[in-house]
């Protein structure tokens, strides 16, 4: 095991990652900024120690900053934090080459992960398969809009610039595709893979794990088809679509066992998401792949009992996955969302008050960002806290998390909640019949939008 453990992210992750070496008796090490710029930020920094950098504690500190930060504290891993869409690939080379661990992905499957040709490629070995795409990136739009004729709409966009949102679509027509590419295009992401998308998926999400003697096991699904704007609005665990229908525990199988098999084509260690799409033929399609600790990622551990990020320590370390691990039998049910500033709130006025109604800590979980007299940090904005639900039962799970919704209070700043209560109260989620186009047509059609 680790003993001194620098993380490479500030605000929530660094709560995140500081927690569980708090727990192991691991010292963590922060970062903090070598300015006076974010003071909120510095005031709540959870970490044993820190270590002063020069960077904008608004973006990402650059690998050659933080291999500097990890010598100079004398840290003998470095943690990313949370999972990047870009893998972290630029941070992973730079601690190999520095002869360093990386408690996160192998440089070499965070390259594959985040290649859309190179992951196809994996797909395909592992006798899986993806949406069809365009046999080539377009780089202009003229060829995307061949490319979306030839396969056939609805498609996506897949921007190859991993800084960009990924992906852009479902995209229904040529007009649709027009406006996509511009926005591509405005924001220098430019060339595109033009795919196909799935029509009404369930989106789930297979959890592996893999250590370097070879083993590679799932722990469990989590299903995030409640979307806005492309974005997970809300995680549960179990996926309610397996667990109602006759056939979940089949499909549930087959999902664990497509899973496995991606992940062991990246040939890496550590914590590894598959998002899988399930259409309405029962077909599982793989989606994307992730390497490291998603930000949602408490109902996984509420159901499972794991602590993933002590899970990322020993892996990282070289150590076999645990047999207590391996012989985890899921229960009960969870939820956790992330609540969110509404837009145009004001974020750098001190918070007058914060509060959460009172609850048993084993059914309800809040991680706030802030606390009342502080500011949001820049870290986390828009992240206002994390809230995670547990019960025996689903229904029960949403009736704590619907209740925290609505008594909660970050003021003066208003927060997504009214919008999550608005899908909790949704019969079709309710029942558990929900897809990946249930914002669309079952909120924002009610709301008249």
């Amino acid at each position: 095991m680790f003993h001194r453990v620098l993380i490479a992210s500030r605000g929530d992750a660094a709560h995140r990652v500081a927690r569980t070496c708090r727990q192991r008796g691991v010292v963590s090490i922060g970062l903090r900024p070598d300015s006076t710029g974010d003071t909120a930020g510095d005031a709540r920094t959870p970490c044993d120690e820190t270590v002063a950098v020069s960077a904008d504690p608004r973006l990402p500190a650059p690998p050659e900053v933080i291999i500097d930060a990890a010598r100079r504290a004398r840290a003998d891993a470095v943690h990313p934090g949370y999972a990047s869409p870009d893998g972290h690939v630029p941070l992973a080379r730079a601690l190999e080459a520095a002869d360093l661990p990386f408690i996160g992905a192998d440089p070499d499957a965070a390259e594959l992960a985040t290649n859309r040709a190179s992951l196809r490629e994996a797909v395909t070995r592992a006798r899986a398969r993806m949406p069809e795409a365009a046999a080539s990136v377009s780089s202009t739009l003229a060829e995307a809009l061949g490319a979306a004729e030839a396969l056939g709409y609805p498609v996506a966009l897949w921007p190859t610039d991993l800084d960009a949102p990924r992906p852009v679509g479902p995209l229904s027509n040529p007009a649709a595709l027009e406006d996509a590419w511009a926005a591509v295009e405005r924001g220098g992401h430019a060339p595109a893979l033009v795919e196909q998308t799935i029509a009404r998926p369930r989106i789930l999400h297979v959890w592996i794990l893999a250590d370097g003697h070879g083993a590679v096991a799932p722990l469990c699904e989590t299903e995030r088809s409640v979307r806005i704007d492309g974005q997970t609005a809300l995680e549960e665990c179990p996926s309610p679509e397996l667990s109602i229908r006759s056939d979940g525990e089949t499909i549930r199988s087959a999902a664990f066992d497509v899973a496995t098999r991606v992940a062991e084509e990246l040939h890496c260690t550590g914590l590894i998401t598959v998002e899988l799409l399930l259409d309405v033929d029962r077909r599982l399609w793989v989606s994307q792949v992730s390497l490291g600790l998603p930000r949602l990622h408490a109902a996984c551990e509420r159901v499972t009992g794991v602590d993933l990020v002590a899970l990322q320590l020993e892996l990282g370390a070289g150590e076999p996955i645990p047999p207590s691990v391996l012989a985890v039998q899921p229960s009960g049910h969870a939820f956790e969302v992330a609540l969110l500033a509404a837009r145009g709130s004001d974020l750098d006025a001190p918070m007058a008050r914060v509060h959460f109604p009172p609850a048993p800590h084993r059914s309800v979980r809040v991680v706030p960002t802030v606390a009342a007299g502080a500011r949001v940090p820049l870290d986390d904005r828009p992240l206002l806290a994390r809230v995670s639900t547990f019960a025996p039962i689903r229904h029960q799970a949403m009736l704590w998390l619907d209740r925290i919704l609505a008594e909660h209070s970050f003021a003066p700043v208003a927060s997504n909640a009214p919008m999550l209560r608005k899908i909790l109260a949704d019969h079709a989620f309710r029942a558990g019949q929900y897809d990946g186009s249930f914002f669309d047509r079952h909120i924002l059609r009610k709301r008249g939008i």
